[in-house]
């Protein structure tokens, strides 16, 4: 079972070991997610957050990584990958479920989805993008994947 966001590994990790019975599962680890973007599910009380401030409850249970330019979306995806990442989740525009951002807005630069792609490639692995936005779009190759919308992005493809 591909599980493209969410916190997954201990399952995984059980299943596994053989302590439950369950099916294979592929986890992606948190969501990554830009501020104000569509993982992000911080309170109005934790903004601003600076480099001391404290994780948020969604981060620290492994639901979402909050990441901001090219170098903290290439950290956040390292990290999740670290602890045992199939492939990569990031969260590309907005969702009905969002707080704050609008449905249509697009969230990531082409740099920080190109970070995220190359980080993946490097441990042989692929990104899955929530929603294609057309200003996103040609950071790699884009097709259906996971839930509707949904992408999978490699850097190879025009």
């Amino acid at each position: 079972m591909r599980d493209v966001g969410g916190p997954s590994f201990a399952l995984k990790r059980a299943i596994d070991d053989g302590i439950v019975a369950g099916p294979r599962i592929f986890p992606a680890g948190a969501m990554i997610s830009q501020t104000s973007g569509h993982g992000d599910f911080r309170m109005r009380h934790e903004v601003p957050r600076g480099s001391t401030t404290p994780l948020s409850e969604q981060e620290r249970q492994g639901v979402a990584a909050i990441a901001d330019g090219g170098a903290e979306v290439l950290r956040r995806t390292r990290e999740q990958l670290m602890l045992g990442a199939s492939q990569i989740k990031l969260m590309a525009g907005g969702g009905v479920a969002s707080i704050y951002d609008p449905l249509d807005s697009t969230q990531f630069t082409e740099r920080e989805l190109r970070a995220a792609v190359e980080a993946a490639e490097d441990w042989g692995t692929y990104v899955t993008k929530k929603r294609d936005m057309p200003r996103t779009s040609s950071a790699g190759h884009v097709a259906l994947f996971g839930h509707v919308p949904g992408a999978i992005l490699t850097k190879g493809w025009p």
